[in-house]
């Protein structure tokens, strides 16, 4: 897993974030953990992210659990 450190300008405010990027090579289907999904819903929640960008990281979420 490679950490990378980011800033994004949105509305003219600089929000800085951390975002992880695994090494799994394309055979591989790799699928974040659910406390991991969890965790980037509540923070985008938290900071009041677009609604499409919370159901898109949630839909991620409930592939996991078919």
């Amino acid at each position: 897993m490679i950490e990378i450190n980011i800033e994004l300008v949105d509305d003219n405010r600089i929000v800085e974030a951390i975002t992880f990027i695994d090494e799994a090579t394309s055979e591989e289907n790799f699928i974040p953990p659910k406390e991991y999904v969890q965790t980037i819903v509540n923070g985008a929640k938290a900071h009041k992210f677009p609604q499409n960008y919370i159901n898109y990281i949630i839909s991620i979420l409930n592939i996991q659990e078919q």
